[in-house]
């Protein structure tokens, strides 16, 4: 049984990975910072329907998180292919 690592493709998956986590780490530390310094204003209901801009913002980070995981499964499973 004879494994071959081809280290390129491997490296450009990483260095993908690297990007879209700290994309991630931003948006979330970005929601943090909302959070910590500007409270009041997340606590605002934008449409008058008692949901507040954190639980809106607190619902983009987790779509965020989920689109950049497709981004990556995607681009992967490509170069995989290929």
């Amino acid at each position: 049984m004879n494994i071959e690592v081809d280290l390129v493709d491997g490296e450009e998956n990483l260095s993908l990975g690297i990007i879209l986590t700290l994309i991630q780490v931003l948006v979330f530390f970005g929601f943090i910072y909302l959070c910590a310094f500007h409270a009041t204003s997340l606590a605002a209901d934008p449409f008058d329907m008692g949901i507040p801009w954190s639980f809106i913002v607190g619902l983009l980070v987790i779509v965020c998180g989920a689109a950049l995981t497709t981004i990556y499964v995607l681009v992967t499973n490509r170069a995989e292919t290929e």
